[in-house]
């Protein structure tokens, strides 16, 4: 029995542990937003999410953030995708956005940085996919183990209900 209530109070708290980073990704969403002056309902028609509670529940830590719509915010924003993971660094990339105009040969450096970028970004969401996946089936297999290891518990219990009986 000790054995189940282990397995079990580990489940509960990678499933806590997973909800624990959403809520944090999310809170870092929020601010991101409301940084831009944006409802959910506007964030999530620029973003490409087909109503606003799609984008209320990555706020609420519900959903988990995908890797495309991290690119996404990531391009669409110029916020780096550390920082709404992590909470790292700081919320905007060394890019700016302010619409002065620049002299060729400075486009043609921010253009082989944003591909060098672009490379390590792909290999980071790459890395973080696998992880994600990776953490998808421990969970899963931990869950089957609990309901089987219950079922086996149920089993053996009602078999001793049975023996207690006939004698």
């Amino acid at each position: 029995m000790t054995f189940v209530k282990c397995l079990r109070n580990i489940f509960v708290f990678l499933c806590q542990f997973i909800m624990i980073l959403n809520t944090e990704i999310g809170t870092r969403l929020r601010e991101l937003r409301k940084r831009h002056g944006l409802t959910q309902k506007q964030m999530a028609e620029r973003v490409g999410l087909k109503t606003h509670s799609a984008w209320s529940m990555l706020e609420s830590g519900k959903n988990m953030i995908t890797p495309s719509l991290l690119m996404l915010l990531e391009k669409s924003f110029n916020v780096r995708p550390e920082w709404i993971q992590h909470g790292t660094g700081t919320m905007y990339g060394s890019q700016t956005y302010s619409g002065e105009q620049q002299s060729v040969p400075h486009l043609c450096e921010s253009t082989q940085q944003y591909q060098s970028t672009n490379k390590s970004t792909d290999d980071r969401i790459a890395n973080l996919e696998d992880e994600i996946r990776y953490l998808k089936q421990v969970v899963y297999r931990m869950g089957r183990q609990i309901d089987d290891i219950e079922a086996d518990i149920r089993t053996f219990e009602s078999q001793d209900l049975l023996k207690k009986k006939s004698e």
